[in-house]
């Protein structure tokens, strides 16, 4: 089964780690306003898709599920 990184490889992301933070990883997908990562914190112009969690996959599951369900 393809975990949430590798279905990463199929579109445009960023990811940020913070290891002070709670969930110290973000994963940034491209929103529906833009063709283009805005990587600034207030997304309501882009309307990038954020996903937070404790490890890399975490991260990438959240913010694959907001933007593509439970593909």
């Amino acid at each position: 089964m393809e975990t949430y990184v590798e279905k990463l490889n199929k579109v445009t992301f960023s990811v940020h780690h913070s290891p002070n933070c709670a969930s110290p990883f973000q994963v940034r997908l491209i929103g529906k306003s833009e063709d283009r990562l805005d990587n600034i914190l207030d997304n309501s112009k882009t309307k990038d898709i954020l996903g937070f969690g404790s490890s890399f996959e975490e991260a990438a599951q959240a913010a694959w599920r907001k933007k593509f369900g439970n593909n």
